[in-house]
């Protein structure tokens, strides 16, 4: 069973999933994030949350297709025939974005957010404030560089 973003997401839809999941179907996720900020700023429920749910009824490990498993970075690498080398990735998650970047070799783009916060484990190669000042460094020069 594949989990993903669902905004639909009810009990009905729990329920069946734990039956199917104590029935053998393997558990899927896409991703672990969490929540997302919706367009007034405050955080939504994203597929992490239907997972954490789901796991609370059946006690099951989700295979991860999505960020952080490199899995979806080689499907990547591979579909636009680039290395990890000549690829970065830009993102606002450490534990998604940064983490699945990090350890599939690629340059890391951290954009500072309230997920960021400086005692992780796992950081961003450089950091920004937002993707403006990202834009304003690449293509403008007029940031410098934060290592």
């Amino acid at each position: 069973m594949l989990v993903g973003r669902d905004i639909d997401f009810n009990y009905q839809k729990l329920e069946n999933c734990a039956i199917l999941l104590q029935r053998g179907a393997r558990l899927v996720a896409a991703n672990l994030d969490g929540h997302h900020p919706a367009e007034n700023g405050i955080n939504v429920p994203e597929t992490g949350a239907l997972i954490a749910s789901i796991r609370r009824v059946v006690n099951i490990e989700p295979e991860i297709i999505g960020k952080p498993s490199t899995f979806i970075f080689s499907k990547a690498m591979q579909r636009i025939g680039l290395n990890a080398d000549k690829l970065a990735i830009v993102g606002d998650n450490p534990y998604t974005d940064i983490m699945g970047g990090t350890i599939s070799g690629l340059f890391t783009i951290g954009l500072r957010n309230n997920k960021f916060c400086p005692e992780l484990e796992v950081r961003a190669h450089v950091a920004y404030s937002n993707l403006e000042e990202l834009y304003r460094m690449l293509i403008l020069q007029e940031v410098e560089v934060k290592t």
